[in-house]
């Protein structure tokens, strides 16, 4: 009954991101301008026209982003980038986990293409209803403490290498988006990081996978450390990683807007605050539409990262469980972000089970 009723939930917000995110783009016009841009040749890419099409699409749309020329845009969309980091963690761990294996849910790639596709605000609620109806963890975790910590357990080899692959694929191409222009890099060059930038999730699938490959092959990771301190140890190297980058993006953010603007309430309320998802009014520039269609994007995927996170809360230990976590989350927010907080209360809901299956073989 419960999974139904989580399902609902997260059925609800993808029915919001789809009025928030795509009709709402569509009444105020902002689908439209991006659509003409098709009207004149695509930018050449590759030697593929349909895909060069695509990818200019893309590009137009990420422009405003990087060129700084609308402030609002650029920190809330740095602001976004770290917590959407730290999300999509969570997805990269989930795919790695011994309960999820060759499961769906076990291909972060293929979900962080829909997200760069359809925006992850739409993708995520899609996601965790899968994780919630293939994912055998929650089973797991009714039958015993030690098969609850084999089920979460990450693979060995794979978190070795995970931070790696997130640097290189998908760190090293965002950063090259922002190299400004012209003192840097070109116009063009700019828009050609900006597609490159664009499949940085199979980027980082591609990396991970070569790094796994070779350290399989050579043995550099041993596979048969699964000691509850071992695999504390593998939550904290890819939690603290991801965790730092979410900070970093956090608190830079933040304080960029009380060093340098003269009105920073107003410039938060303006990053932050989103048009209503109702209101068919133009937008008043290309950058506040993008802007309008991030904010939900990031609101839509946090709300439905939480509903996940209450769930594995609920199957864990019931509805006091629940309320624990949920306060965590929003006690953990001012500090770190909405997906910062999110990061955090999975991780020590790992190390929790980890530590409660090691203790238990020892007075066991």
């Amino acid at each position: 009954m419960a999974r139904v009723v989580f399902s609902v939930a997260l059925l609800l917000v993808l029915y919001l991101a789809k009025t928030a995110i795509n009709d709402l783009a569509t009444a105020n016009g902002l689908f439209e301008v991006i659509q003409n841009t098709l009207e004149d040749e695509p930018v050449k890419f590759t030697s593929v026209k349909a895909l060069d099409g695509f990818l200019t699409t893309l590009v137009c749309f990420f422009l405003p982003i990087v060129t700084g020329a609308h402030p609002p845009l650029t920190l809330f969309s740095v602001f976004m980038l770290g917590q959407v980091l730290g999300i999509y963690s969570l997805l990269l761990n989930e795919g790695i986990r011994a309960a999820n294996r060759s499961k769906l849910i076990s291909y972060p790639s293929l979900w962080g293409m829909m997200g760069q596709i359809i925006t992850i605000g739409v993708t995520l609620p899609m996601y965790y209803l899968t994780w919630l109806w293939t994912s055998t963890i929650p089973e797991a975790a009714a039958t015993s403490a030690d098969a609850f910590a084999d089920a979460i357990a990450l693979n060995p080899v794979h978190s070795k290498v995970l931070n790696i692959a997130v640097t290189l694929g998908g760190a090293l191409p965002s950063a090259a988006t922002a190299l400004p222009s012209p003192s840097m890099i070109s116009q063009e060059w700019r828009e050609i990081a900006l597609a490159v930038w664009q499949p940085f999730p199979v980027w980082i699938a591609v990396v991970q996978g070569f790094l796994a490959t070779v350290s399989k092959t050579f043995n550099l990771v041993p596979n048969t450390t699964q000691t509850p301190a071992a695999r504390i140890e593998r939550f904290r190297g890819v939690y603290t990683f991801a965790l730092s980058a979410v900070v970093l993006t956090y608190v830079g953010t933040l304080g960029w807007v009380y060093r340098f603007s003269d009105t920073p309430l107003d410039l938060l309320k303006t990053m932050f605050r989103p048009t209503w998802p109702l209101d068919k009014t133009p937008m008043v520039s290309m950058e506040a539409g993008v802007l309008t269609l991030l904010q939900w994007d990031m609101y839509c995927s946090t709300l439905s990262t939480w509903i996940w996170i209450t769930y594995n809360a609920y199957f864990r230990a019931g509805v006091v469980q629940v309320i624990v976590d949920l306060v965590k989350l929003v006690g953990l927010t001012p500090l770190v972000g909405p997906g910062g907080a999110a990061l955090v209360v999975v991780w020590g809901r790992d190390v929790a089970v980890v530590g409660a299956a090691g203790q238990k073989k020892k007075t066991g």
